[in-house]
């Protein structure tokens, strides 16, 4: 199975190097489409941003845009555990099939 790792460019001039900075088995699945009738805008009367930056994003969130583009889920597990992360990943794609 191929993880991918997040990749910093080393202080050395030269030759480049590459290192990884993180070494967290991950599994990335789709789940469901953005639904505009579902994700419907906060009423900014009563909606309470958690920060600025989230009030932002809130602000600038578009239902009509993003409807119909997937959403995915990702389960992140510790180094050298990506067997528990499939588990964790297939638990879960039950979880969902068993309530539509």
């Amino acid at each position: 199975m191929y993880v991918p790792c997040i990749l910093q460019r080393a202080l050395t001039p030269s030759p480049l190097r590459w290192v990884p900075i993180s070494d967290f088995p991950a599994c990335t699945f789709p789940v469901t489409l953005a639904d505009q009738s579902v994700d419907v805008a906060r009423d900014p009367a009563t909606f309470k941003p958690l920060s600025d930056i989230d009030g932002r994003i809130q602000k600038d969130y578009d239902a009509a845009f993003y409807h119909g583009a997937p959403v995915s889920l990702q389960v992140a597990g510790k180094r050298l555990e990506e067997e528990k992360v499939l588990e964790m990943t297939e638990a879960i794609a039950e979880a969902l099939a068993a309530a539509k």
